[in-house]
Order: structure tokens, then sequence, then C-alpha cells
């Protein structure tokens, strides 16, 4: 087995670059939130009011950067897929191989498609709900989930169609921001 740790991080659009940056700045805050924690705690500085308010902060933001980093990995192609089966049919039929790969990026589309209703939908049904532990709507923490979806399921269809062979609209994207 074969691990690839070279990170090579497709960044072909404007949208690619944003969706990389956020997801990068999202979990630079959960390490800067987790190292104040750990500095008010060992040291017990005296902070007006505490550093209470650091952990469901962290914690909330680790769930929009999981969904963000969830996205960056399905642009690059990154999640976790077991792939013994298609790459032994692969070398006997690349065209069943090929419909393999359509069928499973159906699957997940169809999966991220009533994901992204379900979040937004449970967003709808809470709204005007405060979370417990910080003074803020708990549509807010949906809204970001879902947002996170949303991006990872626009990047699933853009891979559907690089997997039937359709590059047309993401070779005109991609050259397009190039230039």
């Amino acid at each position: 087995m074969d691990i690839d740790q070279s990170l090579e991080l497709r960044d072909d659009t404007v949208f690619d670059r944003v969706v990389l940056n956020v997801a990068t700045f999202l979990f630079m805050i959960i390490v800067f939130l987790a190292t104040v924690q750990v500095v008010v705690r060992v040291f017990e500085l005296p902070i007006a009011g505490g550093a209470w308010w650091t952990t469901p902060v962290a914690r909330y933001t680790l769930i929009f950067g999981t969904f963000f980093g969830a996205a960056v990995a399905s642009r690059n192609d990154e999640h976790i897929k077991m792939d013994i089966l298609r790459d032994t049919i692969e070398t006997r039929s690349p065209r069943a191989a090929m419909a393999i790969d359509a069928v499973t990026q159906l699957i997940v589309v169809a999966f991220l498609a009533v994901a992204v209703y379900a979040a937004g939908l449970a967003g709808i049904e809470n709204w005007g709900d405060r979370l417990l532990d910080l003074p803020i709507q708990s549509s807010y923490v949906y809204a970001g989930i879902t947002l996170g979806l949303a991006v990872t399921l626009v990047y699933e269809v853009w891979n559907l169609f690089e997997s039937l062979g359709v590059t047309t609209w993401t070779d005109k994207i991609t050259t397009e921001v190039a230039e």
C-alpha cells in the first residue's frame, strides 16, 4: 500500500483558493484557541471573565473546519475510499471501472444533496434557538455545516463530470482563471 503525503493541493480556480484559505484559517483559529486555553490554565492567568468561551468557540470552529476540510479533500480526490476492487476491474475493463466511478460519484452526490437539504432544514427549524454555551443562535452552526456540505457537493458534482469524461465546462473555468 502506497501512502501519498505530498499534499499537492489543487487550486485551479478562485473558488478553490477561497475554500482552501477558509479551511486553513478555521484550523489556525482552532490552534490559537487551544493554545490560549492551555496557557490560561497552566499559568493560571487572571483574565477578566475567564477564558471559558474558548472551549465552545474552538468546538464550533472545529465543526466548521471539518466540513470545509472535507470539501478540500473532495476537491483533491483524497477522501477515504477503498479502490481495490475498482483497480482490479480497471485492469480488465477500463469502461467498467469508469462506470463504477460514475455510480459511486452519483451515490456520493445524492447523499450530499440530502445532507445539504437536511442541514439547511435543521437550521431553519432551529431559527431563534440559542446555544447553551454561547450567546448565538444555533441556526448559525447549521448554516456553517450547510455551507461546508454545499461546497463539498459542488466539488463532488465536479468530480462526477470528470469521472464521466465531461470536462468542457471545468476546463473553461480553469483556463479562464489561469489567464
